[in-house]
């Protein structure tokens, strides 16, 4: 197993996409969590899926 612990722009974009799109539809309305979900690479603790 690899796991890829760099964090890309592509992976910092999904972020904030991901972010954005809670935000949007009301799921995501602390700015401090939207920030968490906009920084921390997920993809760190699940490397395969």
């Amino acid at each position: 197993m690899t796991v890829t612990t760099s964090d890309t722009d592509e992976a910092r974009r999904l972020r904030r996409d991901l972010a954005a799109a809670l935000a949007e539809k009301g799921d995501l309305t602390d700015p401090v969590w939207r920030k968490v979900f906009e920084e921390v690479p997920r993809h760190v603790f699940v490397p395969e899926f």
